[in-house]
């Protein structure tokens, strides 16, 4: 990993009820997560498209069962 993406950034989400000015009506959300997740989700979709598993193909598999 990169120098820089060992920084996040901390968000402020309002949670949609509760006092606006209550610090506990709002969840922090880290910004570098959800792009790795993306970045996870992207890689994993090119690797099995690369690589498939057959039928017969034993232990646990994502989306089956």
């Amino acid at each position: 990993m990169t120098e820089d993406w060992n920084k996040s950034w901390m968000v402020n989400v309002y949670k949609g009820k509760g006092d606006t000015l209550v610090c506990g009506s709002y969840i922090g959300i880290k910004l570098l997560e959800y792009v790795l997740k993306i970045l996870e989700r992207v890689i994993d979709a090119r690797v099995r498209w690369i690589v498939k598993v057959d039928d017969m193909q034993f232990g646990f598999m994502a989306g089956k069962g």
